[in-house]
């Protein structure tokens, strides 16, 4: 525990912190885990709160009461001695107080950032002289460069309480306010100058330094006040300002020149609208009117405002119904009843002295089913009655005489109401349903058969007479058809139309009218009824019994009886009746006839009534062409932007109706929520039918503001508003135009190339363009479109490299804050309209960065001073290949695909077997065993450098391995172990997704056959492909020879194993029973099978997924833990020298593996298993060298001392090979097996010789492959279905995977 650098906690500069981490425990100083906190006390100063689970809540008072305690670095973790991991809380005295240890180091700044510090030599392993000292007056603020999912930042009101306002004084200068005045475009552009009333970057919920925030999805969000309007454009005084806060999700109030701040809004209530109560007159249907004179009218104009009146029902303020009246429905026809039974066949008749029973009789047929009624007619509609109407009076009280007198309410100009006149003919009704049919009648069944009568008994000598047959049943009836169902009824015809007549000497009262003079609908056609179902035929009946036959008469000599007569067979069943046929449904009626439209008249009269002004029936209607709407904007740079002022310079608005429009029509623009329109009408002249106007008065409107994005990418978005025309306040429907406008800023981030991989303490080159794509200039220069800036935060491991004061062009200068380490600003001088401006700089890793960290670059752009636009890229820090002499025991082949957390996890690995590890990263280097943009080698290469080392392949592409490389990899013999030269020592692991994947499985097999290729090839045809068959060959046959070609081979050379990689089938018959199959080629697999060379299909994700903490004491770990998975196979391809030194005891570790079983095991037994494995591979080939073998005995003889104490894992080995070589080395290679038994019996003899009898009870007590008594293999240890080694031959080969054709 360092005392050197010590913070002391000061009241104030506290901020609130939460995350969960681990506690060391006082008594067992064990880890355990915790809920850290630190909230605010209840009466004073701030408190730690630390939940652990085992002991619950504990607190400690951080209060300035002179009881001050400091916060120390924790650099006593054995696991992690070049980082800090956790602090220590210690009181004045010096004494711990508790222990914390966070999960990284984001975690760890964040913790000590909320106790008031942040800055360089804050987090640094250790305190150098060029550190700079960690400084008192530094304020609590957040360094997240990660986002972080166990906090949620509490999101708090800015100030103040819950229900009164932000003081004026503390966000007023968050706030640009411009007010411009209202007058031409050029005059706008002028006062503007560029400068949009915008808001600045005002304060954030969360109370960050701006300077040390990344933004989401790297961080919380940023909430800032968003602006709406400006005094009078939104109907407030000048200088008020109104916005919304996004915390309380209101609108909030600044008025600047009272500089007050409220809620409350200030402008008058707006009067709640009118609402009245549609007034129903009835003037009744059928009724004519002499006055009115009908004309001939295009039909298409008496639906247009038939539909438009209905179109408009919710603004019905009164109705005159002169409707005619609906047809009465028709009735529906009555369903037909269903047909009787048929009756039952009467039984046959009993028979007497043998004669057979007679025959039942037939079942009676069902009858009919009646038929369906027809459905009834619909009544037809009536007439629609004409209607003549005068208007007079205005909007509130509309007087109505003529044919109807009276006074009507329309609520004034301020509501929509108008007067719905419906003169339309009645609807027909509809035809009625006709009935369904009755279903048939069942049929009656069969009778029974009469029984046979029985035989007559015999005399004296005689046999007994046989019974009679019973009688057959009788059939059963047929059952009786359905009944037809009823049609259905004619619809009714509907009735004509009424004719209207409206006039006026007012034209614009018209306008207040909405008529429906159209004919009524017709009635519909009547369904047709069902047809009614078929009866069932009835059942046959059942056949007669047969009569007992009769008995026999005495014998002559009375000695007995003759034998009795047969009985008579049963007679048959009838036959089951027909069912009946099914009735036809009943047909459709026909619709009724539609009646005729009625006729419709506007007439204007002069004030003396005594002329006809105009008279059409198309009155007067306008619209506007969306494509004469001109739009001006503040800034005239062909982009409108976000809280810009827009102004609508002209339209064109046509008369389109039949009638002058009158007087008194007013033009406006609607308001959305997107769009706010300064509120002013502008009113019309008379318009001609057809005439065009246009509008040249200006209405200024102002686009919406939107926030500073919390989203990385530009921003597009729409803005919408619509054009109106009302009359005495009613809109006119064809000219609602809605306008869409695009939404964007006129600078944006083009793009950012970045390095995306560099090392610690290497430099790279950023290039981030900007584009201008509007078509006026932007910069800091005068006239421009508004001054630019870029702002580039660099997270803490990064820092920029150039002269922070010497400005690179004539386009940007880059300035540089000292005090602020992780972010540098871009003042754009000038970049030109449709331009781009490409900002060039230099930045370095630093060396203290953790591998495989992905470091943020934020970019954004500032324009006018308000956030735009961010975006993020990342700089992964990856190892440098450094070859060493001797090479590393592990070349670790990395990508981007691996992150930090699985990095630990492979570091926890390497750590624990105490390996020497090099990295080569395919991104750094641009790939593996070439460079994948020139297809050249590298310059510096690790292929060739590695021979005896473990290539260790995480989300392994391996075809950017090249199959020479792999096989001189492999087949590289240069270790040297107890002076044996050791073939195959090499050993390559290739981890990926599984191999049940079908495009997996097809690149697996792409690869082997790409290194078979660099094999012996031997090709097979003819006899030597074929065989015997009666009638020629079947695929299953192609594929058995081609299993036994592969066997036969391997036998030949043991060490290697084969592969089909070519098949031609192409059968022929040579002779008699003779066939060849065509051709095939295989290749014998060009590494050995001494190699270790292992495509392990595992789960990146899962191996992810376990919670193996080394660090905090776990010494338990189940063996299928996709971890101690991972390490076996390590353990296992790892160079027999490390192995050796694993069984010697080198490693020092507790951890233990629990196998299914139940058993656990260590690192060395898991040793012991891959060693034996090895050198049992190395028996097998049966050759006369073998340097595993023989390097072991030598280890042994060389460190009897050390193997005296613990010979249970080598007498393990030498059991096995022995047993292995008495029971599977065949005697045609003795002198091979005396070779093999007698390194077996050295080991044992010195060993015993050396450690005495002891020794010799623990060999004679070791079962072969044990450990801990219990007999295992190396296979045992690992999962079979998810590992593949190709250069082994396997005897129950899965899947024929031997034929890469298949």
């Amino acid at each position: 525990m360092s005392t050197k650098n010590k913070l002391q906690l000061r009241e104030g500069s506290v901020s609130p912190f939460q995350c969960r981490c681990s506690r060391k425990t006082k008594v067992l100083r064990r880890w355990t885990d915790s809920k850290l906190s630190i909230v605010e006390g209840e009466t004073v100063g701030w408190k730690l709160v630390d939940n652990a689970e085992s002991k619950g809540e504990t607190v400690l008072e951080f209060a300035d009461n002179g009881n001050t305690i400091t916060v120390g670095w924790l650099e006593d973790d054995p696991n992690h001695p070049d980082k800090f991991l956790g602090v220590v809380i210690n009181n004045k005295a010096g004494k711990s107080l508790a222990t914390f240890q966070m999960k990284d180091i984001v975690q760890q700044r964040w913790f000590m950032a909320s106790l008031g510090a942040t800055g360089r030599g804050l987090f640094s392993p250790k305190l150098g002289i060029q550190e700079k000292k960690i400084e008192q007056q530094w304020s609590g603020i957040w360094d997240e460069t990660h986002a972080v999912d166990v906090h949620t930042p509490k999101e708090k009101t800015y100030f103040g309480s819950d229900s009164n306002p932000p003081p004026y004084t503390e966000e007023a200068t968050m706030l640009y306010i411009h007010e411009p005045t209202y007058q031409s475009v050029q005059d706008i552009k002028q006062s503007i100058s560029g400068q949009l009333q915008r808001l600045q970057e005002g304060q954030t919920v969360h109370n960050r330094q701006q300077h040390d925030t990344f933004l989401p999805p790297l961080g919380p969000p940023v909430h800032v006040f968003t602006s709406i309007g400006y005094g009078q454009e939104i109907d407030l005084q000048p200088g008020v300002q109104e916005l919304w806060d996004p915390v309380k999700k209101s609108r909030l109030f600044f008025d600047h020149n009272q500089q007050k701040t409220y809620y409350q809004d200030p402008r008058p209530s707006k009067p709640s609208p009118i609402r009245i109560e549609c007034k129903h007159i009835v003037y009744g249907p059928d009724r004519k009117d002499p006055r009115i004179i009908q004309t001939n009218q295009a039909q298409a104009t008496i639906d247009y405002h038939t539909e438009r009146a209905y179109r408009k029902k919710n603004q019905w303020g009164a109705t005159i119904i002169a409707k005619g009246r609906d047809g009465a429905q028709g009735r529906d026809g009555h369903n037909g009843a269903p047909g009787c039974n048929g009756l039952n066949g009467a039984g046959g008749i009993t028979t007497y002295a043998g004669f057979p029973g007679s025959r039942g009789q037939d079942g009676f047929p069902g009858r009919n089913g009646w038929p369906g009624q027809n459905g009834g007619e619909g009544g037809n509609g009536s007439n629609g009655s004409d209607l003549s109407i005068f208007l007079s009076g205005d909007t509130h009280r509309l007087q109505v005489s003529g044919s109807y007198e009276g006074s009507i309410q329309l609520g004034g100009e301020q509501c929509e109401y108008i007067l719905f006149v419906d003169c339309t003919g009645g609807n027909g009704g509809s035809g009625g349903r006709g009935g369904s049919g009755g279903n048939g009648g069942q049929g009656g069944e069969g009778g029974n058969g009469g029984s046979g009568g029985p035989g007559q008994h015999g005399g004296t000598s005689q046999h007994g007479g046989n019974g009679g047959n019973g009688g057959d049943g009788g059939n059963g009836g047929p059952g009786g058809i359905g009944g037809y169902g009823g049609n259905g009824g004619k619809g009714g015809s509907s009735g004509n139309g009424g004719l209207c007549a409206v006039q006026s000497y007012d034209a614009r009262l018209i306008h207040l009218v909405e008529v429906a003079c159209g004919a009524g609908r017709s009635g519909n056609s009547g369904t047709g009824g069902k047809a009614g179902f078929g009866g069932i035929g009835g059942l046959g009946g059942n056949g007669g019994f047969g009569g007992v036959g009769g008995r026999g008469g005495p014998n002559s000599d009375h000695s007995g009886f003759m034998p009795y007569g047969n009985s008579g067979n049963v007679g048959n069943s009838g036959s089951k009746g027909p069912d009946g046929y099914q009735g036809q449904n009943g047909g459709i009626g026909t619709k009724g006839n539609e009646g005729l439209k009625g006729g419709l008249s506007f007439v204007v009269l002069s004030p003396d009534g005594q002329r006809i002004l105009e008279q059409s029936a198309f009155r007067y209607d306008v619209e506007i062409d969306p494509r004469s709407v001109r739009i001006a904007t503040g800034v005239d740079d062909g982009i409108i932007e976000p809280n810009e002022k827009i102004i609508i310079t002209s339209f064109n608005i046509q008369n389109i109706g039949s009638m002058t429009l009158p007087d008194g029509a007013l033009a406006y623009m609607v308001s959305s929520k997107t769009v706010n329109f300064h509120p002013m009408k502008v009113a019309l002249p008379p318009l001609r039918q057809q005439e065009t106007h246009t509008v040249l008065q200006e209405f200024y409107g102002r686009v919406f503001d939107v926030p500073p994005p919390n989203k990385p990418g530009p921003y597009i978005g729409e803005a919408h508003f619509e054009t109106r025309v009302d009359l005495l306040g009613r809109p006119f429907d064809s000219a609602k135009t809605m306008h869409t406008l695009v939404v964007q800023y006129p600078i944006k981030i083009d793009n950012i190339s970045s390095p995306e991989n560099l090392g610690r303490g290497e430099q790279g080159r950023i290039d981030i363009t900007i584009a201008n794509i509007s078509n006026l200039p932007y910069g800091n220069f005068s006239g421009s479109g508004g001054q630019l800036s870029v702002r580039v935060r660099l997270d803490k491991r990064l820092s920029p490299i150039a002269n922070p004061h010497t400005p690179y062009t004539n386009q940007f200068s880059i300035h540089h804050d000292a005090n602020v380490q992780d972010s540098f600003f871009v003042d754009i001088i000038r970049i030109e309209s449709a331009g781009k401006v490409t900002i060039t700089f230099n930045l370095a890793v630093s060396n203290r960065a953790d591998l495989f960290e992905r470091c943020p670059i934020q970019t954004e752009i500032i324009l006018r001073g308000k956030l735009i636009e961010y975006h993020h890229c990342f700089v992964r820090v990856t190892p440098f290949y450094i070859p060493s002499d001797p090479p590393a025991d592990v070349l670790f082949i990395t990508d981007q695909q691996i992150s930090r957390r699985e990095f630990i996890l492979w570091q926890r690995l390497f750590q624990l077997l105490r390996v020497r590890v090099d990295f080569w990263d395919r991104e750094k280097y641009g790939g593996i065993s070439y460079n994948e943009s020139t297809g050249s080698r590298h310059k510096v290469s690790w292929v060739g450098r590695h021979g005896g080392s473990l290539i260790i392949y995480p989300n392994a592409f391996m075809n950017l391995v090249n199959p020479d490389d792999l096989i001189e990899h492999l087949n590289d013999n240069r270790r040297d172990v107890m002076e044996q030269v050791i073939d195959n020592d090499s050993g390559v692991i290739f981890i990926q997704s599984s191999r049940e994947n079908e495009e997996n499985s097809r690149r697996i097999k792409s690869y082997i056959k790409d290194i078979c290729n660099a094999g012996q090839k031997i090709t097979l045809e003819g006899k030597d492909y074929g065989g015997k068959h009666m009638s020629g060959p079947a695929t299953h046959d192609f594929k058995s020879k081609r299993s036994e070609l592969v066997k036969s081979l391997e036998e030949q050379s043991p060490n290697t194993r084969c592969y089909v990689t070519t098949h031609l089938a192409a059968p022929r018959k040579l002779k008699l029973l003779s066939y060849t199959y065509g051709s095939v080629e295989i290749n014998r697999f060009p590494i050995e099978q001494t190699s270790k060379f292992m495509i392990v299909a595992r789960d990146i994700s899962k191996f992810l997924s376990d919670d193996v903490n080394m660090s905090v004491g776990q010494m338990e770990i189940p063996l299928a833990n996709n971890w101690a998975q991972t390490l076996t196979y390590v353990i296992y391809g790892l160079p027999t020298k490390v192995k050796f030194g694993i069984l010697q005891g080198h490693i020092d570790s507790d951890v233990r593996f629990i196998t299914p079983s139940g058993y656990k095991i260590t690192i060395v037994d898991i040793a012991q298993l891959a060693l034996t494995k090895e050198i049992l591979a190395e028996v097998k080939c049966l050759r006369m060298q073998m340097p595993k073998l023989a390097a072991l005995s030598a280890l042994v003889l060389e460190n009897l001392d050390s193997f005296v104490r613990n010979t249970e894992q080598v007498f393990g080995i030498i059991t096995a090979v022995k047993i292995f070589a008495k029971e599977r080395i065949p005697s045609k290679q003795k002198e091979i097996k005396l070779r093999v038994l007698e390194y077996c019996r050295q080991v044992k003899r010195k060993l015993i010789s050396f450690g005495g009898k002891s020794v010799g009870k623990q060999f004679n007590s070791v079962k072969c492959y044990s450990v801990k008594g219990k007999r295992l293999y190396f296979e045992d240890l690992i999962s079979q279905d998810n590992t593949f080694e190709p250069h082994l031959r396997n005897d129950n080969e899965p899947n024929n995977e031997y034929d890469l054709t298949l």
